[in-house]
Order: C-alpha cells, then sequence, then structure tokens
C-alpha cells in the first residue's frame, strides 16, 4: 500500500501546489487547445513516476506507469473540462463534477498501484499519507467549497476592505489545524477552533447587517471545519485499524 499513498501524494502535489488559478483559467478558456493543459498531465506522468521510483519499482513499470497516469489524467481532466463549459459559472453541479474528478483520479491511482503492488494490510507509509492528507484537507477541500459557495451570489454586499486571498489563507491554516487536532487526539482543540473563529467574526458580521452574509460565512465555515475533521477523522480510523 505504499505506492498508492506515494501516488495519492503525487496527485495531490500535482492538482493543489504545482497547479496555479491561472493555469485552471487557461485550460477551461482554451480547453484541449492549452499548452499548460498538456504541461499539467505530463507532470503528473512525472510525478508518479518519481512516487514508483520512490516505491522501488523497475524502470519498465515506472515507464509504464507514468505513461499510462498522463493517458488517464488527461481522459479524465478533457472529461471535467466539457463539462464545466457546459455549465454555469454559479452552478451546484461544478462542485459535484469536481469532486468526481477527484474520485477517478484516485480510483485511477489505486488501480496502478493494485496492479504493481498488491495491498498488504501492515504495510503503510505514513509520511506520504499524511501528506496526501494535509494537502487534500486544506487545498482540496478549499477549492471544492470554493466551487460549492459559487451558487450563492453576494456581489451587492459590501463586506467592507479585507487583505487580498486572506479568507483562502486563514481556510488553510484552520483546516490545517483540524487535522492536526485530530491525528493528536485532541477533538476539544476543533470546538475551540470554531468558536474563537465565531467570536472574532461576530463584530464584522454585525456591522454588515446582512443575513445572507452571516449565512455564507456560517456555510463556508462549517464547510472548511467540518470536513477537515470527517476526512481526518476517517484517515485516522483506517490507518488505526491496519497498523
Amino acid at each position: 500500500m505504499n505506492t498508492f499513498f506515494l501516488l495519492l501524494a503525487g496527485h495531490a502535489i500535482g492538482d493543489f501546489v504545482f497547479q496555479t488559478t491561472q493555469s485552471v483559467k487557461t485550460k477551461k478558456r482554451l480547453g484541449l487547445k492549452a499548452g499548460r493543459f498538456w504541461h499539467h498531465t505530463l507532470g503528473h506522468g512525472l510525478l508518479t513516476a518519481i512516487a514508483l521510483l520512490l516505491a522501488g519499482m523497475s524502470w519498465a513499470a515506472v515507464w509504464a506507469g507514468g505513461a499510462a497516469i498522463v493517458v488517464i489524467h488527461s481522459a479524465i481532466d478533457a472529461m471535467k473540462l466539457a463539462v464545466d463549459r457546459r455549465l454555469e459559472p454559479d452552478s451546484p453541479w461544478r462542485f459535484w463534477a469536481y469532486v468526481l474528478d477527484q474520485t477517478l483520479h484516485a480510483a485511477s491511482l489505486f488501480a496502478l498501484a493494485q496492479w504493481l503492488e498488491p495491498w498488504q494490510l501492515p504495510a503503510l507509509h505514513y509520511g506520504a499519507a499524511w501528506l496526501a492528507l494535509t494537502l487534500l484537507a486544506t487545498r482540496g477541500i478549499g477549492f471544492g467549497i470554493d466551487l460549492y459557495l459559487a451558487r450563492f451570489q453576494l456581489n451587492t454586499i459590501e463586506d467592507g476592505q479585507g487583505l487580498q486571498r486572506a479568507g483562502f489563507q486563514i481556510g488553510l491554516m484552520e483546516r490545517l489545524l483540524v487535522v492536526g487536532f485530530v491525528l493528536m487526539d485532541l477533538p476539544a482543540g476543533v470546538g475551540f477552533l470554531l468558536a474563537a473563529k465565531s467570536i472574532f467574526r461576530f463584530g464584522d458580521l454585525q456591522r454588515a447587517e446582512s443575513r445572507a452574509l452571516t449565512e455564507y460565512v456560517l456555510m463556508g465555515t462549517l464547510l472548511s471545519i467540518g470536513g477537515a475533521f470527517l476526512l481526518a477523522s476517517l484517515f485516522k480510523t483506517w490507518t488505526e485499524s491496519i497498523s
């Protein structure tokens, strides 16, 4: 199972670290004609090859696995782009398309790992597993929240001038803290974090005098902390069951 976690960590790095917002916009605008689309998929092939090398696979497996992921990742992303171009920017289906996209990527990596190295329960590469968990719980959930909340229009609501992209960075840090609290058996810390954030935001929401903004912030907070808590809890329960 070491191989799967290494592959999953490589995928998380490729999708949530190396892929920029500008790359995503360019791919959506140009589709398969975008050079960044092919740079992205070839990058995943390279990350797959590196993961397989770290897993101790033969050169034949490294080349075959890297090439297979380039083809599979390209096909999945092409389908995702085709779906996105048919949906309105605020369509709730964008969120589910994102979830399905990541599920298909994870399934393809699991199939490759099973083909190269059948799963043995005692084997677990904790470093790669934690890296994958951290990136998926922070950046992965963050992108999913953005897509989910896109259906709610708040263009007419003035919430003051804040730091650029500060909300996104705060979300990353809060989800990272949630993952840490869960893995360290400190679930009370999650409640403290939620209470602290609520106190800090209470004054802003009072001044905004907007029920829509309050509900929007509440949904974002619950999705952020709840999603990270659920993912980290599932990860912790699963690793303890096979250790």
